[in-house]
């Protein structure tokens, strides 16, 4: 309050000499009443600017103290409060959810079941609520620790609630070890799981080599691409990961095109194998 007074005294004094002037005598009773009336409404219009200011400044505060209540007390029961940059603020819970996604302006929340739902906002800004239960794995993407099925070295598989599928999520290359901390540290579980599947299915294709002949391996990679011209090398490898490992496909594939069995046609990404 006496910040206020000082200003209203300092307005006053500023605009005095052109008082003085409008005015003209400056010995009448009239010229002091109005020296007065003036500095008292100046006054008056610094006290109701003070007492705005500051109702509106606890409003605000009000507002945000009651809104991280609420949000702590959901986080007891697994709700997070969400406050986009417009609308009101959203409940969700998180066992609910499988994953956040963004495009353009819009975080798209995907759900366990049903349609996903968009949010104005961007992943960025919502991503400091959502800490405590969820990581973002890569520029694109927010998962819940909820909903994981399985993870890697490389990546993440969650389910996508609307069409039921499993849906790859790669990490960060310059955080990838970050991420994966954080996954072993939450899910352990799942990626024990992931690579003990992983090691078996390699043995048991390492010992499949073993015991087929460079003929009959051969033979195998020739009927595949015969049966479909322009095949690349990782569609031949999903399809004969159980057959022939990766590293012996690559090599036979070479030494095929040494012995003018198959040729490339077409660029390094789109290009695929054709017999000859």
């Amino acid at each position: 309050m006496l910040v206020t007074v000082s200003i209203a005294i300092v307005e006053f004094i500023i605009v005095k000499s052109d008082i003085k002037w409008c005015l003209g005598d400056s010995e009448s009773i009239n010229y002091n009443r109005h020296l007065f009336n003036v500095i008292f409404l100046i006054f008056l219009r610094d006290v109701s600017f003070y007492l705005f200011f500051t109702y509106v400044k606890l409003y605000l505060q009000t507002k945000s103290d009651a809104f991280i209540e609420k949000k702590e007390a959901l986080r007891n029961v697994g709700v997070v409060m969400l406050l986009p940059l417009r609308g009101s603020p959203i409940s969700i819970n998180i066992d609910f959810v499988s994953y956040f996604s963004q495009r353009k302006n819009y975080t798209f929340i995907h759900w366990t079941i049903g349609n996903p739902s968009p949010i104005y906002s961007s992943l960025n800004y919502i991503q400091s609520y959502l800490n405590d239960y969820c990581l973002r794995v890569n520029k694109d993407t927010i998962i819940t620790f909820t909903n994981i099925i399985s993870y890697n070295e490389e990546k993440v598989i969650v389910i996508d609630g609307k069409t039921k599928t499993k849906i790859t999520l790669p990490f960060f290359k310059k955080n990838a070890e970050e991420v994966l901390t954080i996954l072993r540290k939450k899910v352990p579980k799942l990626e024990e799981k992931n690579t003990i599947n992983s090691k078996k299915k390699s043995n048991e294709t390492i010992n499949d080599d073993k015991n087929r002949s460079n003929e009959t391996i051969k033979d195998i990679i020739l009927e595949e691409i015969q049966k479909k011209d322009g095949i690349n090398a990782l569609n031949l490898a999903d399809i004969l990961e159980r057959e022939i490992s990766r590293s012996t496909l690559i090599r036979r594939l070479n030494k095929l095109k040494e012995a003018g069995k198959i040729e490339y046609k077409g660029s390094r990404k789109k290009g695929g194998y054709y017999i000859i």
